[in-house]
């Protein structure tokens, strides 16, 4: 799901082609949502020194907090920098999927219920891809 939602967001900035009122502040948010993105996938790999040799459910809790937390902070900084570099929030549709990913990957930072841990990536992979056919087919 990180593989597409990278994709996804290597897309919505293609639709930044246009953009003509460039900052080096702008900019600088702009970049801020790869780098999140690419210390998400850096959690993503298990490291050989954490837990036994094997144990991806040890791997997978250990990682999973700082995981999350950035990616509460991936739709923070989204929302930020379509705020900044284009004047105003985006369309509502867009906002309430942001506020959804932001409930399903907030109360998974929060908690290590294994069952809430198992339910969240398919309801992610349910809800980033409604979200893409909604909204992302296309771009201006």
């Amino acid at each position: 799901m990180l593989l597409v939602i990278h994709v996804q967001s290597w897309w919505a900035m293609f639709g930044l082609r246009n953009e003509r009122d460039w900052t080096f502040g702008k900019f600088l948010l702009v970049l801020l949502q790869p780098a999140v993105l690419y210390l998400m996938a850096a959690l993503t790999l298990p490291e050989p020194a954490v837990g036994p040799a094997g144990d991806m459910r040890s791997t997978y809790f250990a990682h999973a907090r700082p995981f999350f937390v950035l990616a509460v902070l991936l739709l923070v900084v989204s929302v930020s920098k379509d705020l900044v570099v284009s004047g105003h929030l985006p369309v509502p549709l867009n906002l309430g999927a942001h506020a959804l990913f932001a409930a399903l990957w907030g109360v998974a930072a929060a908690t290590r219920r294994d069952a809430y841990h198992r339910f969240v990536a398919p309801a992610t992979a349910v809800v980033l891809t409604a979200y893409v056919a909604a909204l992302f087919t296309r771009l201006p």
